[in-house]
């Protein structure tokens, strides 16, 4: 198969959200204006959303609060020295284990606007 036909199909591919609209299906575009609708769903592209309460002071105990990469599954104590945490203007967090994971959540999160993004200071002497 033609390369651009696979493109072609893939920009045209309608989005199934299991849960409550398992039975619907929407158009990617049209989730923006459904999210609130379609939040307590695990489907694709809800699952990367930032989860948990609004956190207005996420730098505080990062680590503990964010251990895990949500996007690749990495310890973020681990790789404490590549670490980003995004903190959007909802207050909701993302702490991810290095600058692709966080491209990903800004990139899956366009209709969120970032507050602050943290990097970990990898000269730093003290601990993570």
């Amino acid at each position: 198969m033609n390369r651009r036909n696979i493109l072609k199909s893939l920009g045209l591919a309608i989005v199934t959200v299991p849960g409550t609209l398992s039975a619907e299906m929407i158009k990617p575009w049209e989730y923006i204006q459904r999210r609130r609708e379609l939040a307590d769903t695990d489907g694709t592209p809800l699952q990367f959303e930032p989860k948990g309460v609004p956190d207005p002071n996420p730098t505080a105990g990062d680590i503990a609060k964010y251990p895990i990469c949500p996007y690749c599954g990495m310890s973020r104590k681990l790789w404490s020295h590549s670490r980003h945490l995004v903190h959007y203007s909802d207050d909701l967090a993302d702490g991810t284990c290095s600058i692709h994971c966080a491209a990903i959540s800004l990139s899956l999160n366009l209709d969120r606007v970032p507050k602050a993004i943290y990097v970990a200071d990898s000269g730093a002497a003290d601990e993570p």
